[in-house]
């Protein structure tokens, strides 16, 4: 894989998590690869981003399989300190921070070892004297954030940032599991579709080959056996299925029930009814 996920389609504007940057160049790609990571926007976590390093001095960064040239992230602004020709704000997504500029001229901070970040703006080409107006972001609120990032010695810098504030909560999530779905296209778990590449347990618990959530296991994992109890209990209790049944059904300790079902909640694979009782999605 050359760092990409092939056959992985998106929407191709700065609206959505991923897609085709419209002018962008076409470098580094005589393969002919499905997928030219110089040419989308690849929606990721805060951690994967500041995870993330070049194979290569003054390369693309890479997570896992995933070529990092551009990216999409979401987050909360925690800080805003305002400098005459730019801001500097920081975001956290809950899986990490990081802190980037956002310039208020017309003209993109060149990246060298004399810039803090090497970030500058996205659009060179402004050509209104409002663009050079100072935008104002308030702490507590959910921006989008398109940018290239690049590692500059020891510290990840940001650079072409374009910030979109987030009107609905659902934008965030809508992008984190846009996120998680990509990387796991990535890594060949699931196909563009989300469903699993391997053979083993369908979505209803049987063991039969094809698209499945989980691979097929004589000795199933505990995330597994609870997934399987899931299904069988389905409709059985009116509020979801308590933690605890499950803890005394399988055996488990009720902190592992809770771990466990809490990532599961956390891929879409199941949701909170009450405290401590989870159903199936």
């Amino acid at each position: 894989m050359d760092g990409g996920y092939s056959g992985y389609s998106a929407p191709t504007d700065f609206n959505s998590d991923g897609g085709f940057i419209q002018g962008s160049s076409s470098q580094g790609n005589s393969s002919g690869a499905a997928f030219d990571a110089k040419k989308h926007l690849v929606p990721c976590t805060i951690k994967q981003l500041v995870d993330s390093a070049p194979a290569l001095q003054d390369g693309t960064n890479i997570c896992g399989n995933l070529n990092l040239t551009n990216v999409s992230i979401v987050g909360v602004v925690r800080t805003i300190t305002d400098k005459d020709s730019f801001s500097v704000l920081t975001i956290e997504d809950g899986s990490g921070q990081i802190e980037f500029r956002i310039y208020h001229n017309t003209q993109p901070a060149e990246a060298d070892g004399d810039s803090d970040m090497g970030m500058g703006d996205f659009d060179n080409n402004t050509n209104s004297s409002d663009d050079n107006k100072k935008e104002q972001y308030t702490v507590g609120e959910y921006v989008k954030v398109y940018a290239t990032p690049r590692l500059i010695g020891d510290t990840l810098g940001l650079q072409y940032v374009v910030v979109q504030r987030i009107n609905s909560y659902n934008e965030v999530v809508a992008h984190l599991l846009n996120a998680a779905k990509v990387y796991m296209i990535s890594e060949g778990k699931i196909n563009e579709n989300g469903e699993k590449t391997n053979g083993g347990l369908k979505p209803d618990g049987s063991n039969n080959t094809g698209n499945s959530l989980f691979l097929q296991d004589d000795d199933q994992t505990p995330g597994q056996k609870i997934i399987t109890l899931l299904h069988e209990s389905k409709g059985s209790f009116p509020n979801g299925i308590p933690l605890r049944f499950i803890s005394e059904k399988l055996g488990m300790s009720l902190d592992e029930v809770r771990d466990t079902t809490q990532n599961f909640i956390d891929e879409g694979l199941c949701y909170t009814t009450l405290e401590d009782h989870v159903e199936l999605t």
